[in-house]
């Protein structure tokens, strides 16, 4: 693959991850609000489900042609598995353990695409990958603070949310180049809103309907940080390893902790601004490292 692709699918990458960043933003308003973490992921599924489709409708394209049969087997495990689960997973783990603990466990996703990769999808497990994977784990690490919480419970919730991730990185790896990109988006988004629905109504047997204000930020949080992210994390699949585009969406950590300052006035010390450097280092040196 020519070095030009290779650059645009680190590009997708970091888009995805800028607008992933932004998570932090619309979330918080929402549960400032009043609206409960399972109706936040419910609602954000099923309306980026409702994006894609209609942006189907207006390009005029057959929902189901190109796709076989057994695609629908890796789309329920692309919606349930990768998007459903790494939803929940990290919102229940925020009842058990701080945001920071949680977040070390949810961003080991990477470790697991890049060894899961080197089984399922033949991609080689490189010097350079390890390196810059172990670089990248220190960097957030130092990002996020050595205060860690402990609880079995909770971890085992961020390890359901880092499991979603990487299952979302091999399965779509594997589509990438014979499924349409944003028909596997549309039928991973619709699984994944029908998984959350039934365990929003196994815990709490009822959907609240958004009221008007909440709906704005609802829409933010479908359109710009889950439809946008998750399409441009696919389109990488087309020019990256599954491993390699995980690596490199660990730079939403740093992202979102610039948001969070420029937002929410949180503090940015030496220890966001160093860590930080070292995953925006990992990165640069799986890129320019190959492998």
């Amino acid at each position: 693959m020519v070095y030009s692709d290779t650059l645009k699918g680190y590009l997708f990458v970091f888009l995805a991850a800028f607008f992933w960043a932004n998570v932090a933003v619309f979330g918080k308003f929402l549960l400032k609000i009043g609206m409960s973490p399972y109706d936040v992921v419910f609602w954000r599924a099923l309306f980026a489900s409702l994006i894609v489709g209609f942006y189907l409708l207006l390009s005029k394209r057959n929902f189901l042609r190109g796709i076989r049969s057994g695609d629908f087997l890796l789309f329920i495990l692309f919606g349930s598995v990768g998007i459903g689960f790494n939803y929940l997973g990290f919102i229940a783990s925020l009842n058990y353990l701080k945001v920071a603990t949680a977040l070390l466990i949810l961003y080991t996703f990477p470790s697991m695409v890049v060894i899961l990769g080197s089984f399922f999808l033949g991609e080689r497990i490189s010097r350079v990958k390890v390196i810059s994977l172990v670089l990248s784990m220190l960097g957030l690490s130092i990002l996020l603070g050595w205060d860690i919480s402990f609880s079995p419970v909770g971890y085992a919730w961020a390890f359901l949310s880092a499991v979603g991730n990487a299952t979302y990185a091999l399965v779509g790896r594997k589509l990438s180049g014979r499924v349409d990109s944003m028909k596997a988006l549309f039928w991973g988004f619709s699984f994944g809103a029908l998984f959350l629905l039934i365990i929003l109504l196994l815990t709490k047997g009822v959907v609240r309907v958004p009221e008007l204000r909440e709906l704005k930020y609802l829409l933010g949080l479908s359109f710009l940080s889950t439809f946008l992210p998750y399409m441009f994390f696919l389109f990488s699949f087309k020019y990256l390893e599954a491993g390699k585009a995980s690596i490199g969406a660990l730079s939403e950590i740093p992202l979102t902790t610039f948001l969070a300052f420029l937002f929410f006035g949180e503090s940015l010390g030496f220890n966001h601004i160093f860590g930080g450097s070292l995953v925006v280092l990992s990165i640069i040196l799986l890129m320019k490292g190959g492998g």
